[in-house]
């Protein structure tokens, strides 16, 4: 078995936990339902009101975010076409949205499409790092959670993550085939 027909298993384990709960059934062969469903993934979502949240955040996205998102979640990583991860994805999402904490759904929806925004920006390929044998960039997303998106600043203004810079790449994996 592959490592993406593994990773599939669990996106696949995802969408059945989620139609249990009556939400709609993702298709890990479809890039868009994929990249939804490694998004709920990292976002530890198990229950359908959070499902539905991030579904009409993901609706709403702007083209540029989605096509990004859907692009670069969908990377497995390659010397042709390195895969960009971000550490500490799961805490971003999860602190950032709160889901069962304080907030309006509305709030939530606006925290949510900005850590979605922020994300976008963090997956993409770091051309500076791109050589003849890397495979996986990473980038470390962890001062961002515990500086701006446990704050209270961010819960008042989601939208400050716009003008925060993503952090630097480091060469995470290197092919051995080179």
């Amino acid at each position: 078995m592959s490592l993406r027909n593994a990773y599939d298993l669990v996106l696949v384990r995802q969408s059945q936990i989620l139609c249990e709960k009556w939400f709609k059934r993702l298709d890990v062969a479809d890039a868009d339902d994929r990249a939804l469903l490694r998004l709920l993934c990292m976002g530890g979502v198990v229950d359908l009101s959070a499902a539905q949240l991030y579904e009409s955040v993901w609706g709403d996205l702007e083209a540029e975010t989605k096509a990004s998102l859907v692009a670069n979640l969908n990377v497995d990583g390659s010397v042709e076409q390195p895969a960009m991860q971000a550490t500490y994805a799961p805490a971003l999402l999860t602190k950032g949205v709160d889901v069962e904490g304080v907030g309006s759904a509305d709030e939530k929806r606006e925290r949510l499409h900005s850590l979605l925004r922020y994300l976008s920006r963090v997956l993409r390929p770091e051309s500076t790092l791109l050589s003849g044998s890397v495979v996986v960039i990473e980038r470390n997303v962890l001062k961002v959670v515990q500086d701006i998106v446990r704050s209270e600043e961010f819960r008042a203004n989601p939208a400050i993550l716009d003008y925060k810079e993503v952090p630097q790449g480091i060469i995470a994996q290197i092919s051995r085939n080179v």
